[in-house]
């Protein structure tokens, strides 16, 4: 159904591929919510990476302890969220910061799969 096809620009994965709006692509059918879409716990949310986004939100709140937190709560939960590339990767970004190891944090949002941070 014209409906389930995504419409503009071709979006970008976490890892920097590119994804295609053809129907014919397997990534779409994971990304459709409703009747044609695959069947999976987190179907449709992208869980992982809004878990991974959130994480680079809060970086500086409460001096990185939320963060801390929140990962950790994540751990216990959710531990497929936790390990997922995502979550791995914003924990990396935090580290690197709160290492203040300006150089690893720089060349993780340059890196060529995270082209979205560095935007």
């Amino acid at each position: 159904r014209g409906s389930d096809i995504i419409l503009g620009k071709s979006p970008v994965d976490f890892d920097g591929t590119l994804l295609t709006n053809t129907a014919q692509s397997a990534d779409v059918a994971k990304r459709i919510i409703g009747a044609n879409g695959i069947k999976s716990p987190t179907h449709g949310t992208a869980e992982p990476e809004m878990r991974g986004l959130y994480i680079l939100l809060t970086l500086n709140n409460e001096g990185g302890m939320e963060v801390l937190k929140y990962s950790g709560r994540l751990c216990v939960q959710r531990p497929a969220v936790f390990y997922s590339r995502p979550v791995q990767l914003a924990l990396s970004i935090f580290q690197a910061k709160k290492d203040h190891n300006y150089a690893r944090f720089f060349s993780l949002l340059k890196s060529p799969s995270t082209p979205y941070l560095f935007s």
